[in-house]
């Protein structure tokens, strides 16, 4: 478990910014006490200790420089909701295997997890599309024999797709992604600056783990969503444009 003091905490979230100090003020006592409980987290508590399973979970073996509010606050990536963008598009991009008619279930918990989240914000689902309707270039992987799409492409594809009040796009797939000849995989890319992200989602659903002696693929698939949704709040949190939806447990 990954567990920090309360000054750390404390520095890590808190803003002495009077505008922000003002608008905190307008919460009422409850919304107060529901943001002020990411001070004490624990077992027990809404927000909890994040768990680390082995030296290979992302956050062990990919060291960061710790990140406070006040340089998430003053970044220059830092995108803010207006009037006229402020609507979160979700993509869904080819077959999504087993998940069959719960497809549909899964992404919309995604979508109200994202509304939820992003507090404000709008978030439609596009109209799916096919792997061949992205006219994207594709590989099979020499070494997991995975068809692979290449994420360059897909982003101009949702670069040609974004809805002109978007505040973002991001696209969905369950087909493994590569970003360059020279790479094995990606788990995803992002364009800041276009506020474009393409990521592979919901891997938990993949066939090999759909047999008849394991949990269903209804079990599965509200699994997975609690995972990607847990993943994907950390980069969320780093840079507010781009929603996360990867599993970081895959291996191409």
């Amino acid at each position: 478990m990954i567990q920090h003091s309360v000054e750390i905490l404390q520095t890590a979230l808190v803003s002495n910014h009077q505008d922000l100090v003002e608008g905190y003020s307008k919460y009422t006592e409850e919304e107060r006490h529901l943001l002020e409980e990411g001070l004490h987290p624990g077992p027990t508590q809404l927000f909890q200790y994040i768990a680390v399973h082995s030296d290979s979970d992302w956050i062990p073996a990919h060291p960061e420089k710790p990140q406070d509010f006040e340089s998430f606050y003053k970044d220059s990536y830092r995108k803010i909701p207006s009037a006229s963008h402020n609507t979160i598009y979700i993509q869904t991009i080819g077959s999504f295997g087993d998940a069959g008619v719960n497809k549909d279930r899964y992404v919309e918990w995604l979508r109200e997890y994202c509304q939820a989240f992003f507090y404000g914000l709008s978030v439609k689902l596009l109209p799916a599309v096919s792997v061949a309707e992205t006219g994207c270039t594709f590989r099979v992987n020499t070494n997991s024999h995975n068809l692979q799409i290449l994420t360059g492409d897909l982003l101009r594809f949702l670069g040609h797709r974004k809805p002109k009040d978007a505040f973002c796009i991001v696209g969905i797939t369950m087909i493994d992604l590569y970003p360059k000849e020279s790479w094995n995989f990606v788990f995803g890319e992002a364009s800041l600056n276009r506020d474009l992200r393409i990521n592979k989602k919901l891997t938990a659903l993949s066939p090999p783990q759909l047999c008849s002696a394991g949990p269903s693929p209804v079990e599965i698939g509200e699994g997975c969503i609690r995972k990607g949704i847990r993943h994907k709040n950390l980069s969320q949190i780093n840079t507010w444009t781009m929603i996360r939806c990867g599993d970081p447990e895959l291996k191409g």
